[in-house]
């Protein structure tokens, strides 16, 4: 019997989210929320998965065969139609084990794979990807010529197709290279360069877990502004200016861009009325902007990133049932 774990960050975009997908810039910077994957492996047994994942409630057991079947399933409705495939939790679990194995032979035995992580999964923290990347580090800590990090980061982004129809490749390159990156796509693909940044103190707001999935966004997103339409270079402009303003620590400048990003993502409708309220409140006293997905419907976005010289005050948290998390 043998057992492993590894662990990968959260993350946070502060700047770029939805506009990568239509090819312009974006920066991602992992956040010190982690998600835990253990597996245990043993030869002996009826061939079998057994996931759990206690934070979500959800667990299964997958005969070999059975695993490889649904799988295959799964993949082939993905290729047909580009859309989200999960129907539960531990779907995203077991398609990433099927991916590894694709190109590294699992034996066969019984898996106990257990993944936990922090309490705001759901939130546009990037939960998916960091279940996918830790169980994907746990694999290579388990056999004996790991993949290569080209490889692994091309897995996990395969991976995340299954969860939101097409993964901009955002989440798990910031997850995986646990540092802050400057991402841009280009016809081959997605490319990033760290950067150095020196972040200043930001709050995460939580206003609640959006009703809308991120495919479900992004795709309503991609129907109303495809990558031709002229917002994207709005969010090009700035993005850049976010990085310039972080790079020259000039925090006015910073506020502006940010609250500028705000005003773009309500444009393209990720961003419901109540949280545009509560971002409206908080730029009063500093800057505020969704960070993830957010939502096409419902009244909650996830998590909204909060810039100021101290924290978002207690009494309008109250008021539309929020609470923040210190950061930076």
């Amino acid at each position: 019997m043998t057992t492993v774990s590894a662990q990968a960050p959260a993350k946070a975009i502060l700047s770029g989210e939805h506009s990568i997908v239509a090819g312009a810039p974006a920066i991602a910077v992992p956040l010190p929320l982690q998600t835990t994957a253990e597996i245990t492996y043993c030869e002996r047994g009826s061939p079998t998965f057994f996931i759990d994942l206690p934070d979500l409630d959800a667990q299964c057991a997958l005969p070999w065969d059975v695993w490889a079947a649904q799988c295959a399933q799964k993949h082939a409705l993905w290729q047909q139609t580009q859309r989200a495939v999960l129907e539960s939790p531990t779907d995203l679990v077991a398609l990433t084990l099927w991916q590894y194995h694709a190109l590294l032979p699992l034996p066969e035995g019984q898996w106990q794979v257990r993944i936990s992580g922090h309490p705001w999964q759901g939130r546009g923290l990037g939960s998916s990807a960091s279940v996918v990347a830790a169980l994907l580090k746990a694999l290579n800590e388990l056999v004996d010529t790991p993949l290569a990090d080209d490889a692994l980061l091309a897995t996990a982004i395969r991976s995340e197709h299954y969860a939101h129809g097409r993964s901009s490749g955002l989440d798990p390159a910031t997850i995986l290279h646990n540092t802050p990156l400057w991402l841009t796509r280009s016809p081959t693909g997605l490319e990033w360069e760290p950067i150095d940044l020196a972040l200043p103190r930001f709050w995460l707001v939580d206003t609640g877990p959006p009703d809308a999935s991120t495919g479900e966004c992004v795709y309503a997103v991609r129907q109303r502004f495809p990558a031709s339409h002229s917002i994207w270079e709005a969010f090009a402009a700035t993005t850049e200016t976010v990085r310039t303003a972080l790079e020259r620590h000039d925090m006015q400048q910073l506020h502006e861009a940010i609250q500028t990003n705000h005003v773009l993502l309500r444009k393209i409708g990720v961003v419901p009325d109540r949280v545009n309220a509560l971002i409206r409140k908080l730029n009063r006293s500093g800057a505020a902007k969704v960070s993830g997905a957010g939502s096409v419907r419902g009244v909650a976005a996830g998590m909204v990133l909060y810039f100021g010289e101290s924290p978002p005050d207690k009494v309008l948290l109250h008021d539309f049932n929020a609470t923040a998390l210190p950061l930076g």
